[in-house]
């Protein structure tokens, strides 16, 4: 994804207008996020914040890897 640019994949533009809101507002909220644990259990899959269920990686020159986990 490139959300500096509305840039986002098709799979992602195919969930409700709810769970897109999440996940833009995920991006650009890592400050907040990243102290916020997840209760859903993902910390098996690595995770160590609620960033992380929406926010893969955010690579050098901007695009970021979307975590699947919340497109059902």
């Amino acid at each position: 994804a490139r959300p500096d640019r509305d840039e986002w994949p098709e799979q992602f533009r195919e969930l409700s207008t709810e769970t897109q809101a999440m996940y833009r507002y995920a991006v650009k909220s890592k400050e907040l996020l990243q102290y916020m644990p997840c209760f859903c259990g993902c910390v098996n899959g690595g995770h160590t914040s609620n960033y992380d269920c929406y926010v893969r990686a955010v690579l050098p020159d901007g695009r970021v890897r979307l975590d699947t986990m919340s497109f059902g």
